[in-house]
């Protein structure tokens, strides 16, 4: 779907009857040349522009009726930062190395927001360090063979970075800074939020802003972006749910444990559960504890599950698969999401789930536990 566009997000129109003044004041180190810029984050023609003096000292004070972000920016570094009628902010800085060095008092989340992007540099020299590796890979034609690793390494640190972007949101949902994190990006098409897969935390951040903040224009906006998401998500899960059903499932072969192709037409005269995952990815990994109880009531000789692995490496698979127990058929797909069997199974959002009768016909899709529990006994009890 399309998302609210970050900048046009945060390009605040200010506006009220009782209005109060904002101040932002600071020292930034510089060679008496330099020249600090202020704008309503994402909208640089609205600024206020300032020659800093020899000293760096400055003040700016803003009539304002609602908080508002603003981006302070020196030499091209722009920071981010949080100002609110009757704020007194201080900061300081360099403006040699303005992001690197910037400080922020008086105002918590600004100071909430530094330490979001002092966490996203983190992420950030990581992923130029493994571009770097398989650049250097690409030379020594090796890239083939650290592709799965490189890739596994980057995953790993996107879900950090996701894990402790969550764990900020549920801590601080009534904070603008929660607000501002929903919409950070690693890259220019990388969230760090899914909107399929995050929803909630939308709806969380929402939930409180939307009351404490009932007529400020960029709450407004996360509102209705969160009421959009939530009827496109909808409609996106009754789609894959209608999808495909009555139709043959489309052929596919992969990789088992011991290399050996495995196809589910050899699978023909079974129920077969098809089922994408991750072990890097916990919602669908999540899943295998309800996988084994189903498994349990139905395995034999009518009903397999063939789940299916994403995973970048042979190795994260396995270990994953033994720490998991799985005793079902596990099969692996070195392209993963990329593979002609995502596109052919829709499944490049993870988990995915087809449900195939024993003649090979897709009878469900995108099931939840307790749908998928009532559908099987449907279907296994009129075998």
């Amino acid at each position: 779907m399309k998302r609210i566009c970050f900048i046009l997000f945060f390009a605040v129109i200010l506006s009220g009857c009782h209005r109060n003044k904002g101040i932002i004041s600071g020292t930034v180190a510089t060679s008496g040349q330099d020249t600090l810029l202020l704008c309503l984050a994402g909208n640089p023609a609205v600024a206020d522009t300032l020659a800093l003096p020899p000293s760096g000292e400055f003040k700016i004070k803003k009539e304002m009726a609602m908080p508002a972000f603003y981006d302070l920016s020196v030499r091209g570094q722009s920071v981010t930062i949080v100002l609110k009628p009757g704020d007194r902010v201080r900061v300081a800085g360099d403006a040699q190395n303005f992001i690197g060095t910037f400080q922020v008092d008086g105002s918590a989340e600004s100071a909430q927001i530094l330490a979001l992007n002092e966490r996203m540099r983190r992420t950030l020299q990581v992923k130029d360090s493994i571009d770097g590796l398989f650049r250097r890979a690409q030379q020594l034609s090796r890239a083939e063979s650290y592709r799965g690793m490189l890739l596994e390494r980057y995953a790993a640190e996107l879900q950090d970075l996701r894990k402790s972007s969550i764990a900020f949101v549920e801590s601080n949902r009534s904070s603008l800074a929660a607000l501002y994190a929903l919409y950070q990006k690693v890259t220019p098409q990388t969230y760090v939020f899914s909107e399929e897969e995050d929803l909630k935390y939308f709806q969380m951040v929402d939930t409180v802003l939307f009351k404490k903040y009932p007529g400020m224009p960029l709450v407004t906006m996360l509102h209705r972006n969160v009421q959009e998401m939530s009827d496109q998500l909808r409609r996106r899960r009754l789609g894959q749910m209608i999808s495909g059903l009555g139709e043959a499932a489309p052929a596919f072969s992969a990789q088992d444990a011991s290399g050996k192709q495995v196809t589910l037409s050899s699978m023909r005269g079974k129920t077969v559960l098809v089922f994408f995952w991750a072990s890097w990815h916990e919602a669908s990994r999540a899943w295998n504890p309800v996988l084994h109880d189903i498994y349990r009531k139905y395995g034999g000789d009518r009903f397999e599950i063939c789940q299916i692995s994403f995973d970048y490496t042979y190795a994260s698979w396995r270990k994953a698969a033994e720490e998991d127990d799985i005793v079902w058929t596990s099969l692996w797909e070195p392209q993963g999401r990329a593979s002609a069997l995502a596109s052919d199974y829709q499944a490049e959002s993870l988990p995915a789930m087809w449900l195939i009768d024993a003649e090979g016909t897709v009878i469900a899709r995108q099931l939840t536990p307790e749908a998928l529990q009532k559908k099987l006994e449907e279907v296994l009890k009129t075998e």
